[in-house]
């Protein structure tokens, strides 16, 4: 249609054609260069091949992307005409974007970015349908990306503009004919339909799954994001109502497709917190590991203390029962039990009369008697702290458990209801 380097001049500026990027029902768009050598794109329409409907909408879609002020809905930025030699076009100016989404849907991309990817064509839509706008041809070509992953509604070619926007009277048929099906609506393909912005709904519904799975749905039996993702399988049940058959069964507006999404995703998050819940909890058996009993190792004398050495540094609680404890046989002249005191868990110091050195066996025999019923003690103390800490567990548990039970149903029960 049009050759390199041709120049497309308007009031302000000129652009030369670079290459075609694309072609359609509505006009070609190229690569081109302007006067300061940025790149843009433009969309052509030749006018001795293109019907007066479709100048007509060519001129509102014009009007509607300049007067456009929504970051995911394509800005043109100029427009302009040229009539040379057999050229007689029209053509208006946007930023470039490298990419399609149906480009970045050849990514691996990650779940939280698809979503988002959803959510920004939602706001699009929003924005025109709030102006009584519907696209009506939403597809992964006509989503455009930027670098920072951006999404850009493009090619209002055949959408229905209200009053406010209607720079020359187009009459808007029941169902306008797409160059691609795959996307439109049942109603969009049956003559005589009235089609609105529930076809857009339909349209995102389908790019929805189209996301996740990498499938378009064209039949009963489509695979499901559960198929592929279980983690997200919660967007089916949201797909399920943005693709029902009858337009008037859809959610719609767009406000209420994002209200659903929330719900299911507050839903969802309850659900993860219930799996967590009921994951059985370990037996004390399984928490608690009693400590073994140490051994003496070697004992010493210095400075009117006796030491006794053990082969393991013993928690301080232990240390405590040994040193509190009660036992048959628990003393030999001064030296009991609380005589003793702890140095780092594994050393036992006494004060000793340099006299007394004959009753050394005996107390060194006694403190090992000490430490095996410490032992017990120690372990039979500590495992009923674990039991009694898992019952405060439970209990706690059960509790969130029952909370987040009745939380679901409430939500469920509310969700039905719209």
């Amino acid at each position: 249609m049009l050759k390199k380097n041709t120049v497309l001049p308007t009031t302000f500026d000129e652009y030369r054609i670079v290459r075609q990027i694309s072609q359609g029902g509505n006009g070609t768009v190229f690569l081109a260069k302007n006067a300061g050598n940025d790149e843009v794109a433009i969309k052509v329409v030749d006018k001795a091949r293109t019907t007066q409907d479709k100048l007509r909408r060519f001129k509102n879609e014009i009007a509607f992307c300049q007067n456009n002020q929504h970051p995911n809905i394509v800005k043109i930025l100029d427009n302009g005409a040229l009539k040379q030699d057999q050229l007689d076009v029209i053509f208006y100016v946007m930023p470039y974007y490298p990419h399609t989404l149906r480009d970045e849907m050849q990514n691996d991309l990650t779940p939280e970015k698809k979503l988002n990817i959803f959510l920004q064509l939602l706001r699009a839509l929003g924005y025109a349908h709030d102006k009584n706008i519907w696209h009506r041809d939403v597809k992964p070509e006509n989503v455009l990306m930027d670098e920072s992953g951006n999404v850009i509604l493009a090619d209002f070619g055949i959408a229905h503009f209200c009053d406010e926007y209607l720079i020359t009277a187009v009459e808007t048929k029941a169902a306008d004919r797409l160059a691609n099906f795959q996307y439109s609506a049942p109603e969009q393909r049956v003559k005589g339909s009235m089609v609105n912005g529930s076809a857009d709904i339909y349209a995102a519904g389908l790019i929805l799954n189209e996301l996740f799975t990498g499938k378009v749905i064209g039949g009963s039996a489509y695979t499901k994001i559960a198929d592929v993702n279980a983690g997200w399988s919660y967007l089916d049940a949201l797909i399920d109502e943005m693709i029902a058959q009858e337009p008037s069964q859809r959610l719609f507006p767009v406000e209420k497709v994002v209200f659903r999404l929330e719900v299911l995703d507050s839903e969802r998050k309850v659900q993860a917190e219930l799996a967590k819940l009921s994951v059985s909890m370990p037996k004390v058996e399984d928490r608690y590991t009693p400590v073994a009993e140490p051994l003496v190792i070697g004992a010493d004398y210095a400075n009117g203390q006796l030491m006794v050495k053990l082969n393991s540094t013993m928690p301080i609680e232990w240390c405590n029962t040994l040193i509190n404890g009660h036992y048959t046989h628990s003393e030999i002249g001064n030296y009991r039990p609380y005589s003793f005191s702890s140095r780092n868990g594994d050393t036992f110091i006494v004060q000793m009369n340099i006299y007394d050195e004959q009753l050394i066996p005996r107390i060194i025999d006694n403190f090992k008697g000490w430490i095996k019923v410490a032992t017990q003690m120690y372990n039979q103390n500590m495992q009923a702290k674990f039991w009694e800490q898992e019952k405060r567990e439970r209990e706690q548990k059960q509790a969130a458990i029952e909370k987040a039970q009745a939380e679901l149903r409430i939500k469920e029960s509310l969700r039905l209801l719209f």
